[in-house]
């Protein structure tokens, strides 16, 4: 973004307000050049001029934020809009969001502007180019459409059909609108050219005939040229010549000039027809000025091999062997899958492609019918489709192959029907394997419904971090202010009384922190699994909360077997804290708590794992209160218990992130039962 200045466009009636804008994203080093405008005629007007980005405000004098987004979404919704603006409800900016904004900010956080601005526009940049991979794809699977299409016609084209005009055509259809076609056979016995369709001139054709003399269908050259011997490789050439050398310099150059200048040609391209490397024909593509260059190069050679084929079949019916052989060759050298079916859906033809998609020999598939590799779900699918076909109409559909090894397979394809003397024969289709788009689909799926739940988890847990970090702030500041403004008239006992306050607070402050950056660290940390010593670590929790097991006069019993576990120690460690601190405070009074474990032989103990629990003697939770357990940051009891809603969501990243789950159970006026499990230690299990 600062290699290339960036057009900014600033819809806000306040300059001042525009300035602090521009001013932020210069601080970042973003470099842009921009344009402020306030009222809908003006904006409407900026929009024409396809700005890079638009910052908005959504209070305006004339009208307001979601008319603009409105407007940019008509004319320019490939445009990211993100609002500005002083004070906007959370209601509102998710409408706004799903109205099409790209996000929302608030003027008094301005330091999120730049990163915002450079995120929305790597978005938008990314969206341009899946956009524009889309339309390529797009365009490939029309092209091979076409073939398989044009194909077909080829193998079913009427005798009393010109197959030199239907070959133009179809050409014409690939190049596009602003070309012409000419099309030309070469009689190899006498090296004569002939002219045998002129595609695309349309009106312009009288004007043509008067130039040229005659018109051009039906004329004769000498085939031996070296201008056009050059064309019997059977590729797209461009031909750096005009007209006159083309036509073997028989027509005046005067006149290919003036011709040239009639049909505004700009470039020129030749191919051949070919057969053992002779011409037997060629096409000549005249692009007009402003056209651009010629594309999908590969897709008009494919084409004009088949086109190529579809001519010796027409010229000679001893040479339908060879011919069909060469069409063969062609739908052998396509990545695509091609196979044919009988009507009874018995395969007749398949190519390499095939085989190689499906997992199974030409010999094998010559053999099968298309059930057999098929769900049975997919066939009630093909069965329709053969419906649908057997009234003479194409179909494309995505489908699961069963290969020979019994993977399954993803492919989408095109379907066409044959036809013989009006009845349905079969079907001719083009197979492309997608499992694995399909599987990135899937894991892009996978990730968005990830990112959506660690979104939701992270504004949860900013709203807890925020409510439980004020508290002891504010009576930090509060302490702090009032030892600034009054510290000579109050007694040193009050002084030390407020630094105890201060600091019995921080230290709750502190813990709340190292909670967050170990929250924040489990997801990312990764650590080596190793045998713990269970009863040394819950020996060092109960040491860790020895201050307040004395002064709740808590009694903690151990069972006498902790069976050996995987883990990581230090988080292990948390976790039994957490649950040991929380047994405390829910506890009864005074707190009576067991510590046990059982294995993977005791009832609801996954296999292969131990459960470690600790039972409290308190009131119990309400079902209600247990399905919050453990999500998003919950606390339960909040108004009569200290502690932060940070403990269980971390106890339940832990012991996932270890391979385990966790658990509670509870009756009200019984006490709770709160469990995780851990792996058993492999080398330990007949010990235990």
């Amino acid at each position: 973004m600062n290699e290339q200045k960036l057009n900014l466009l600033i819809l806000e009636d306040n300059h001042d307000d525009a300035e602090l804008m521009v001013r932020e994203l210069k601080k970042e080093g973003v470099v842009f050049k921009w344009k402020r405008v306030e009222t809908e005629k003006e904006f409407k007007k900026a929009l024409s001029e396809k700005p890079d980005i638009i910052l908005a405000d959504y209070k305006l004098p004339s009208f307001d934020g979601m008319t603009a987004i409105k407007l940019q979404q008509q004319i320019v919704p490939e445009i990211p809009l993100i609002l500005v603006s002083g004070s906007i409800g959370e209601e509102l900016a998710v409408e706004c969001l799903k109205a099409g904004a790209s996000d929302c900010i608030l003027k008094d956080k301005l330091s999120r502007l730049s990163p915002v601005v450079k995120h929305v526009l790597k978005g938008a940049e990314e969206h341009r180019e899946r956009k524009n991979a889309e339309e390529k794809e797009k365009e490939h699977y029309k092209n091979i459409e076409l073939l398989s299409e044009t194909a077909m016609q080829f193998v079913e084209l009427p005798k009393d059909k010109d197959i030199y005009n239907f070959i133009g055509e179809q050409l014409h259809k690939f190049v596009g609108k602003n070309s012409y076609v000419i099309v030309n056979s070469i009689n190899t016995d006498k090296n004569i050219l002939t002219t045998r369709a002129v595609i695309g001139m349309g009106k312009l054709s009288e004007k043509v005939v008067h130039l040229f003399g005659r018109h051009p269908v039906g004329v004769t050259y000498n085939a031996k040229d070296k201008d056009i011997i050059y064309l019997s490789d059977g590729k797209l050439h461009l031909y750096e010549k005009g007209l006159y050398e083309i036509s073997l310099k028989t027509i005046p150059k005067i006149v290919c000039n003036s011709i040239e200048k009639l049909l505004n040609i700009k470039t020129i391209y030749g191919i051949g027809f070919t057969k053992d490397n002779e011409l037997f024909g060629t096409i000549i593509i005249f692009l007009k000025k402003g056209a651009g260059e010629l594309k999908n190069k590969q897709i008009l050679e494919t084409f004009l091999k088949q086109a190529s084929i579809a001519i010796q079949k027409r010229q000679a019916e001893e040479t339908l062997l060879e011919s069909e052989e060469k069409y063969r060759t062609l739908v052998e050298l396509l990545v695509e899958g091609i196979a044919a079916v009988d009507k009874n859906e018995n395969f007749i033809f398949v190519n390499p492609a095939t085989c190689k998609i499906f997992g199974y020999s030409k010999k094998e598939l010559l053999q099968m019918n298309f059930k057999e590799i098929l769900s049975p779900e997919d066939y009630q699918k093909i069965l329709q489709q053969i419906s649908i076909r057997k009234t003479g109409k194409s179909s494309k559909y995505d489908m699961n192959i069963i290969k020979k090894n019994g993977d399954i397979c993803i492919v989408t394809t095109s379907v066409s029907p044959i036809f013989k003397n009006g009845e349905f024969k079969g079907s001719f289709g083009i197979f492309q394997d997608i499992t694995e788009r399909k599987k990135a689909e899937q894991a892009l799926h996978k990730y968005t419904l990830e990112l959506q739940e660690r979104n939701e988890e992270l504004d949860a847990f900013s709203h807890t971090v925020a409510h439980d970090l004020k508290n002891p702030l504010g009576t930090i500041m509060g302490f702090a202010e009032f030892l600034f403004e009054d510290y000579s008239r109050i007694s040193k006992d009050e002084i030390l009384s407020y630094l105890n306050i201060i600091i019995k607070d921080s230290k709750k402050t502190q813990q709340i922190i190292d909670n967050l950056l170990l929250f924040a660290s489990v997801r990312k940390a990764e650590i080596k699994m190793e045998e713990l010593n269970m009863r040394d670590i819950v020996a060092e929790s109960i040491n860790s909360l020895t201050s307040i097991i004395e002064k709740s006069n808590a009694e903690i019993i151990l069972s006498d077997v902790l069976p050996p576990s995987l883990g990581y120690a230090p988080w292990v460690e948390e976790v039994w804290t957490n649950y040991l601190s929380n047994a405390i405070k829910y506890g009864g009074t005074p707190p009576r708590i067991k510590i046990g474990a059982d294995t993977d032989k005791a009832e609801n103990v996954p296999k292969g794992m131990v459960r470690f629990w600790i039972r409290d003697n308190g009131q119990g939770i309400s079902a209600d209160n247990r399905r919050l357990l453990f999500e998003k940051f919950e606390r339960i009891n909040q108004v009569i218990t200290e502690g932060h809603g940070l403990g269980l969501s971390i106890v339940r990243r832990i012991i996932e992130k270890l391979g385990g789950q966790v658990g509670m159970e509870s009756e009200q006026g019984k006490g709770s039962l709160f469990y995780f499990t851990l792996p058993f230690a492999t080398n330990t299990l007949s010990e235990t």
